[in-house]
């Protein structure tokens, strides 16, 4: 059984265990995020422009915004987490 658990290979290349491929998760996430929160943000700026008064696009102006901030802020938190556990855990 334990000749098994030996020849199991990391999915992701050059990532030797868990907390790496973690690691190299959130770093390829980052990048993503960051790019469809700008663009969140930008759409919300276009409602904000387009709004002519009505409260409705207000609304969704501040639901696109926050919700881009909301998970720009939850992956680099993750990214803080990972890499101040595996600091301090010396696994990195």
């Amino acid at each position: 059984m334990s000749d098994f658990f030996a020849q199991i290979v990391s999915p992701i290349p050059n990532s030797p265990d868990i907390p790496s491929i973690i690691q190299n998760v959130l770093d390829q996430a980052l990048p993503i995020v960051l790019g469809v929160a700008v663009i969140f943000i930008m759409y919300g700026g276009f409602l904000i422009a387009s709004a002519g008064g009505e409260e409705s696009k207000y609304s969704r102006w501040k639901s696109a915004v926050l919700w881009a901030i909301v998970g720009l802020l939850v992956v680099v938190a993750a990214k803080a987490i990972v890499d101040g556990f595996l600091d301090t855990t010396g696994l990195r």
